[in-house]
């Protein structure tokens, strides 16, 4: 049906590495060029050890493409090391 949205949703929970703050994270992890398709993703730390991240991804994408999505977007995500 034309104007349905078609939200696929991520989630990834990992510990921060030693000394990397969650500002960090997320810059090193931020696609310079964007995701292609309308997205928002959202951090949050655990209230008990704030180096564990929750991140929650967004996408305004049928799921039968997030493969080919991600891979779109992985070459800018190399070099990240957090």
């Amino acid at each position: 049906m034309p104007g349905t949205r078609k939200d696929a949703l991520l989630a990834l929970v990992r510990p921060l590495k030693e000394g990397v703050s969650c500002d960090d994270f997320q810059q090193a992890w931020f696609p310079d060029q964007g995701f292609g398709v309308p997205a928002r993703v959202r951090n949050a730390r655990r209230v008990g050890d704030p180096r564990d991240l929750l991140s929650v991804g967004f996408l305004d994408l049928p799921v039968e493409e997030l493969a080919a999505g991600l891979e779109r977007v992985a070459p800018q995500n190399d070099g990240a090391t957090t």
